[in-house]
């Protein structure tokens, strides 16, 4: 049996009397009536602040569940945020379910469902009601934050990676492959006269030229693979289990798919190339050496004429 209920702040300000003001943030309660509402406020408020304590969802959660099981025996729960691509089991699903959309000021921040193997009763369902509101503000921080995070790490134009999350990124790629003996290559990938493509279509047009190539290139390699703006019109791409041989064959796919895209600049169609650098993990390499022999293999194909893939010595 799945019970199902909404729990909102607009049902919070209803039910529940007004926060100090001395209280900075405002606390989230009850969105059930009952009339044990004033018992179980302050422990209410308890559980808010120990769930403030986190900025991190998952973390929050476990918290969440460990102190509603001080309170009322549950067997499971599973939070899900389709918004955020969270999705949180702790436990075991049972028969017996309440469910709840939370969601602060029209925002949804996600489903949870609690569950045990016997029935719950009308005041433990309230009691659980108050209890979940707990929830609110410290879910809304922690996916607030997380999305600052990740905007860090983000080029706000293509939506790639960006040069700060390859720093974050390849320090701990190379140590890896250094520590399984596994291969890693590195594309570095330049557009081809963009200056050109800025002067003679325009700056808007070069914007599109670079989503476009963005795109392209994420169409072409895996799913594990990983892609990042590393300059104003330079790509690079980490292949991770990949030897020099493979990474110029993805190169390769990549250089021709650039080749036949079509640029549309509102006036006329435009086409573009791009001239690709590869190197591959070598004993004594570190991250600066990888960059720079990719970095070396890229200038020579620029050097040989442009819209072509070189592969470091």
């Amino acid at each position: 049996m799945i019970m199902s209920a909404q729990v909102t702040m607009n049902q919070i300000k209803d039910r529940m009397p007004p926060i100090s003001t001395k209280t900075k943030q405002k606390k989230p309660v009850a969105a059930a009536s009952g009339s044990n509402i004033d018992s179980n406020y302050n422990r209410v408020l308890e559980v808010s602040n120990i769930l403030h304590s986190s900025l991190e969802a998952e973390e929050i959660l476990r918290k969440f569940a460990i102190e509603v099981s001080k309170e009322i025996s549950i067997d499971g729960l599973i939070f899900v945020s389709s918004d955020e691509q969270l999705e949180v089991h702790i436990g075991n699903l049972e028969r017996h379910s309440l469910e709840y959309t939370i969601t602060l000021h029209d925002s949804r921040l996600g489903q949870l469902q609690m569950s045990r193997v016997k029935p719950f009763s009308d005041t433990e369902i309230t009691t659980l009601e108050d209890f979940t509101t707990a929830l609110i503000y410290p879910l809304h921080n922690a996916f607030s934050y997380a999305r600052a995070i990740r905007s860090s790490f983000q080029d706000p134009l293509t939506g790639i990676s960006n040069r700060a999350a390859l720093q974050r990124d390849l320090e701990r790629e190379v140590a890896l492959a250094s520590r399984t003996s596994s291969p890693l290559s590195l594309l570095l990938l330049d557009i081809d006269h963009f200056k050109q493509v800025n002067d003679q279509h325009g700056h808007q047009s070069g914007d599109q030229a670079l989503k476009a190539v963005a795109s392209s290139i994420t169409d072409s390699i895996r799913g594990s693979d990983m892609l990042y703006r590393y300059g104003g019109e330079e790509f690079l791409v980490l292949l991770a289990c990949t030897p020099a041989k493979g990474a110029e064959l993805v190169a390769e796919c990549i250089r021709s798919n650039i080749e036949t895209l079509l640029i549309d600049s509102g006036k006329d169609n435009f086409n573009i190339t791009a001239s690709i650098g590869v190197s591959t993990l070598c004993e004594g390499d570190n991250t600066e050496s990888l960059v720079r022999r990719a970095d070396e293999a890229l200038y020579q194909a620029k050097h040989d004429g442009r819209n072509l893939v070189v592969g470091a010595e």
